[in-house]
């Protein structure tokens, strides 16, 4: 019944790039709904390097997309470059966001809109019309908000934030199972103030 999926390479046991496409060739095979490469290396230990997407993409059929959260400019670029024109590439990546989008990213997939929606409508827009500069002072506006989300591990500060403009999510679940340190709390909920987003 789901709509499409979002894979990550596997993990853990560090496959080389011929193992990467192995595995998204027999995971295309079993599914029927669109799929999106998920590529965030500092988190499975595994980079999908852009020839491996390219590859993945002549002996695939579901792939539609890629959420790339690997904070390698370069690398994004690249991505683009090669696969940019077949496939909806997103940036996963706050600080890259305006960067990548300069370069043909067709939108993001980005954790922090969950907290500020609005100011990511506003960082697309002005992606589309060109006014860098205008995303340059937003990014900078609330580069430490981001910061302060990423300061304990995800989804723990997210859940926090969401809660404190009124989003009910409950509270993280395992493996992470507690609460943002005090510390962390009083951090975002003062950015959250100074930034009027409650």
């Amino acid at each position: 019944g789901v709509d499409g999926l979002l894979g990550l390479p596997p993990f853990y046991l560090k496959p080389s790039q011929e193992g990467i496409l192995d595995y998204f060739q027999r995971l295309d095979a079993c599914v029927d709904v669109p799929l999106i490469l998920y590529n965030i290396p500092y988190r499975t230990g595994v980079n999908i390097l852009p020839e491996t997407v390219e590859q993945i993409l002549d002996h695939t059929t579901h792939v539609v997309g890629m959420k790339e959260c690997c904070p390698d400019l370069e690398q994004n670029i690249e991505l683009l470059r090669r696969v940019g024109h077949r496939i909806s590439v997103l940036s996963g990546e706050e600080a890259l966001f305006s960067s990548v989008m300069t370069y043909g990213a067709k939108g993001g997939m980005i954790a922090t809109a969950n907290v500020v929606p609005d100011v990511w409508v506003q960082l697309y827009n002005n992606a589309q019309e060109g006014k860098h500069e205008e995303n340059g002072l937003l990014m900078q506006k609330y580069l430490p908000l981001f910061r302060a989300l990423f300061r304990e591990c995800n989804p723990g500060p997210m859940k926090y934030a969401m809660s404190c403009i009124g989003v009910d999510c409950g509270s993280p679940s395992t493996p992470i199972l507690r609460e943002p340190t005090p510390q962390t709390k009083a951090l975002i909920s003062s950015l959250l103030e100074e930034l009027q987003c409650i």
